[in-house]
Parts: structure tokens; C-alpha cells; sequence
């Protein structure tokens, strides 16, 4: 097919030959005024006078009256009788020493739970909700100088392993662990946080001095007196703290995720020795079965990272390639025991057979 020429060759003709002269007029009058105002702006200069342009005082005075400057705020309604200065707030779970003469409820508390836990913490919720979250308690609290606020989420995780867990995703290596009788808690730059029984909390400042700080302290100390919530003693926290009197400060529990595998979960943690990174670990399962077959999985991924030293049908000794840091495991009945991140693994040894022998069955 032969092409053809998009554009028209010829030229463009006018359609219009001549300009009237009312237009011409028009537009040299326009301009002319444009002219005049910009000389008539350039004279004017800072000769300004707010009177000319100001409306009236008394004009002013009039509109001002009809202008209502406040509100006044309603009042919450009471029965007859009813003195609301002598009215105790509710406090939920929390205990009633928190309050005193100078610190006092500012608002009413909120409570959260599963549905809506994300509500108040979106971007943490999944977390919580891993380590058995059952409820979140906030509550702020006013100085009587209206300057100082103090914040505090409280969250019921169901038990001490689901406190532990998040108490433990919480801390670092660089954090001071304090202990008040069954409070644990470590200070920030703006409050605390902590672990008391099936509670985990965290507390912060609006202001940053020593009036909120001490506060602060204070109730982080009192939340020793939450009510415990009955419940059997897990075998990781039995084996360690009584058996091994590993302090409750140096142990933790990972509900999931246990060294970054997505098929180990519900692990208790222990340092027996706070100046170095190893940790002991133990793990309690349904049937030998499945102990075996977590056993085998964890020696799969483990041969990509280390050298394995020593292994039997039951245990497993291997080195880090590149940290040169201890792995162990020894699998008995339906429980798996181990050590990781140890420097020398002789000294972890001797706690290894010390667990050995706490365990049911052991030998």
C-alpha cells in the first residue's frame, strides 16, 4: 500500500484581514488602567493608615457581645447525695496503692481484647497475640499540678510463659533487670517495663523529670500486689529455677519461631551464667514421637551453620562456622534439652546432666 502524507502541504490563510478599531480602543484603555495602578501601588508605599480601613470601636464592642468567649463544660449527672469528690474510681486489676493524694485517675480505663487489641496497638498487635494475649488494661493517671500524665498498659497474657515471652522480646543484653519481690522490670528513658505473674506491662512519662520517675518506680513496686492467677508450674520453670536456682530474671520462653524455624515452638530459655550468651533450653512435647521428629528437623537446618562435632542417635554436638560458638541437643522421651551460643561447652556440660537426671525417666 502506498503511503500518504499525514501533513497538508499548503499554507494557512488568515480569516480575518483587518482588526476593528473598537477593539484597539479597548485594549489601549485596558492597559492604560493597568499602567495607572501600578504607578498609583508604587506611591503608595508604606503610607498606610489602619483607621481608614478598620471598622468602628463601637461596632466592634457590639459584635463582641453577642460573641460568647467560653463554654462552660456540662457536668457528669449524680444521684442526689452522691459526693463524687469522696468516689473511689474504678480500677480494674490494678491495684489501689498506685493512686494517692497527688496522683490521681485522669481518665476512665480502656479495656482491649482479641477482637480489638489492634485498636490501641496496631503495628505490635501479632506479637501479643502469639504469647497467649487475653487483655490489655490502660490507664492514665494526673499529677494534681495538671502538667505531669503518666501512661500504663497492662496485658494479661494467660499465664507466666506468655508474660515471659514478651517480657523477653522486650529486654537486650544492655538493660539492668531490677526485682521487687515478684516484679520484674527494667527502667527506660521514659518508664519501665516489666513482668509480675501472668501480667506484662510498660509505663510511660509524659515529662521526663523526678516526680514521674519516682512515680514511675513506684508503681512498677506495686504491681507486686496484682492477684496471681492459679495455675500449674511449667516443667521449664520447675527444672531451672528450683532444680538448677537459675533466678527467674535469666529465664525466658519462646512460644514460636524458636532459632528462627518456624516448626520449634514453646521452648523455655535459661542463662546459667548472666556474663556470658549461652543458654540452656528445654522443651516439653506430646509423645517421643514428635521430640524425635523436632530432633531430626532441627539437625536438617543445623548442618547448613555448623560443623557437627559429635552425634549419636540421641545428641548432637556441632560448632558454628563462622561465631565458633556450641550447639547441643539431646533428645529424652518426650523432652528435648540442650544448650546454644556457649563459648566452651564443657561448662555447659555439667548443667546438661544435671537436667538429664531432673527429667522424668532420666538416667
Amino acid at each position: 500500500m502506498k503511503s500518504q502524507k499525514i501533513f497538508n502541504p499548503k499554507k494557512r490563510r488568515p480569516n480575518r484581514k483587518v482588526i476593528l478599531l473598537s477593539e484597539t480602543i479597548s485594549s489601549l484603555v485596558i492597559l492604560g488602567f493597568l499602567a495607572a495602578l501600578v504607578f498609583w501601588v508604587l506611591g503608595q508605599k508604606n503610607h498606610f493608615n489602619p483607621a481608614d480601613r478598620d471598622l468602628n470601636i463601637n461596632q466592634l464592642s457590639q459584635i463582641s457581645k453577642s460573641t460568647p468567649l467560653y463554654h462552660k463544660p456540662l457536668k457528669r449527672w449524680t444521684e442526689s447525695g452522691f459526693d463524687q469528690k469522696k468516689a473511689e474510681p474504678k480500677l480494674a486489676v490494678f491495684p489501689k496503692s498506685i493512686l494517692s493524694n497527688e496522683w490521681q485517675v485522669k481518665k476512665r480505663i480502656k479495656q482491649f481484647n482479641r477482637d480489638n487489641l489492634f485498636e490501641k496497638i496496631n503495628g505490635e498487635a501479632e506479637r501479643f497475640l502469639d504469647y497467649h494475649f487475653k487483655n490489655l488494661f490502660y490507664l492514665n493517671l494526673v499529677h494534681r499540678n495538671q502538667q505531669d500524665e503518666i501512661d500504663i498498659e497492662l496485658y494479661d497474657q494467660g499465664g507466666i510463659p506468655g508474660s515471659m515471652g514478651i517480657f523477653s522480646e522486650h529486654r537486650s543484653e544492655g538493660n539492668l533487670i531490677k526485682k521487687e519481690k515478684n516484679v520484674i522490670y527494667f527502667e527506660t528513658a521514659i518508664g519501665a517495663i516489666g513482668r509480675v505473674e501472668n501480667y506484662f506491662f510498660r509505663i510511660s512519662g509524659l515529662n521526663k523529670n523526678e516526680i514521674t520517675r519516682n512515680k514511675i518506680v513506684q508503681i512498677a513496686n506495686n504491681f507486686s500486689e496484682l492477684v496471681k492467677v492459679e495455675e500449674k508450674i511449667d516443667f521449664g520453670i520447675f527444672i531451672f529455677k528450683e532444680k538448677l536456682k537459675i533466678p527467674d530474671t535469666d529465664i525466658s520462653h519462646k512460644s514460636q519461631n524458636v532459632f528462627q524455624y518456624d516448626f520449634a515452638q514453646d521452648f523455655w530459655f535459661a542463662k546459667p551464667d548472666p556474663q556470658n550468651k549461652g543458654r540452656l533450653f528445654v522443651h516439653e512435647n506430646t509423645t517421643s514421637n514428635a521430640v524425635s521428629e523436632l530432633f531430626n528437623q532441627l539437625k536438617i537446618e543445623i548442618e547448613y551453620e555448623f560443623t557437627i562435632i559429635e552425634q549419636t542417635p540421641n545428641s548432637l554436638l556441632a560448632k558454628h562456622n563462622f561465631l565458633k560458638s556450641y550447639f547441643s541437643m539431646i533428645k529424652q522421651d518426650k523432652y528435648l534439652i540442650g544448650f546454644e551460643n556457649a563459648k566452651q561447652f564443657k561448662s555447659m556440660a555439667n548443667y546438661i546432666k544435671i537436667l538429664k537426671k531432673e527429667l522424668p525417666h532420666g538416667k
